[in-house]
Parts: C-alpha cells; structure tokens; sequence
C-alpha cells in the first residue's frame, strides 16, 4: 500500500475474518466489511520507506513515498498545465504523458457521468483531475500540502502572498461557504484568455485549495458535485 505522509492509514477489512492490527503500540480489531483509521496522518507514526504492520491474518505493508520524487510535487502548478498534463488535452493524451494510468475511485460514476475526478494510479500525492465527458482535462485540483504554483503559493499560504505574487491579474469575489474569498487569477494575454487558477481562502485569510483550468470549470466552487 503506497501511502503519502499528509494521508491518514485507512484499512478496510474486506476479507471473510476479523483482522488484527497493532498501530502506535495499540491493538486493534477490525470487523469484517469494518475500517480501521489513523487518529492522526502518517507523519505523526512514520517516516518514508517501506514498514511492515503488526497484523493478522493478513500482512499490511505501507510504502511511505517520499515526496520529493514525484512529478506533481516537483513541479508547479502553472496556467495551462501542470507537470506533463495539459489542460484541455484527453485522458488518453495524459496517460500517454504520464505513462501511466489515471483512475477513478468513485467506480459507480466510470463512462457515466459528465464529470467525475481521476488520479494518477499509485501516486499518492497525484493532483485531483477533473474529467468531462470522460474525455478531457478540464481542471487539475491540488491536493497535498506540498503542491505548489510556480510563485510557491500552496495549501495554507496568506491572502497577501497570493496578491503580492499575481498583482492586478487577480479578481476577488466572496466565497460561497465560509467568510473568506476566491482570488481568481485572469490572464491579460489574449492566447491564455481560456483559462484562470483560482484560490479559495478561509476567514484566516489562508489558501484552502487551489486549481488550474478552463475558464467554466475552474470557477466551479463544489467541483463536480
């Protein structure tokens, strides 16, 4: 099991028998069809590399990915693109750039919905990728504390380092939930006139989330719901 740091451990017991698990010196039993779940991320227990679980029947193995080698953290989130994925391509277009494949977890919604979110398969740290149509790239969601743009905004960033770092490009508008903003990043350049990165911020005046993508979609507060 590929795990990232920010993540909590969450186990599902999906076999016939009760399933034995010591986690932070406590044992713990989880029921059949039950799910067993962290109190706090992985961090707090572990550091990165491979730890086996005390459990039984069944052997858990967590591989903790250290972060630094994956695209998507490597890399910024930039207008058009992040990493090899292309805002506006195909999924087959971005498979073929990843070399990999891009999976959906919400299985029951796979060829059937108008929208619906993908992964990249086995990255723990892969960004949110919004799918239309199940065909195309609309938006890509961050999705981990280590995900940034190329100014180096991320998940908790102030209000005021957004605004310092885009200017007059940035359009304020009041957030739909919660006593805080969306600061909505709109391109001067006629040839980027498609598309915006937008950034929800709380009442702490701090980034919340943050995504790249067509105009329409990116500005959609709930994603795909």
């Amino acid at each position: 099991m590929r795990v990232a740091l920010h993540q909590q451990l969450v186990v599902q017991n999906s076999t016939a028998t009760p399933v034995e698990i010591q986690w932070n010196g406590i044992d713990s039993e989880v029921a059949v069809e039950d799910v067993f779940v962290t109190d706090g991320v992985i961090s707090d227990y572990l550091g990165v590399g491979v730890h086996r679980l005390e459990s039984q029947p069944v052997e858990i193995t967590l591989v903790v990915v250290d972060p630094e080698t994956l695209v998507f953290v490597v890399e910024p989130m930039m207008l058009r693109k992040w990493g090899p994925v292309t805002v506006g391509s195909t999924v087959e277009e971005a498979e073929s750039a990843l070399g990999g494949r891009l999976v959906f977890p919400d299985s029951e919604f796979v060829g059937g919905s108008e929208c619906q979110y993908a992964y990249v398969e086995h990255d723990p740290y892969s960004p949110g990728f919004m799918i239309l149509d199940g065909t195309t790239v609309a938006r890509i969601d961050a999705t981990a504390p280590e995900h940034h743009t190329a100014s180096g905004i991320r998940l908790g960033s102030p209000t005021d380092e957004v605004l310092a770092a885009y200017g007059d490009v940035i359009e304020r508008s009041p957030h739909a939930y919660v006593d805080g903003e969306y600061l909505t990043l709109v391109p001067n350049d006629e040839v980027d006139a498609a598309y915006r990165v937008v950034f929800a911020t709380n009442e702490a005046d701090e980034v919340t989330g943050f995504q790249n993508g067509l105009e329409g979609p990116a500005n959609w507060v709930e994603g795909c719901a």
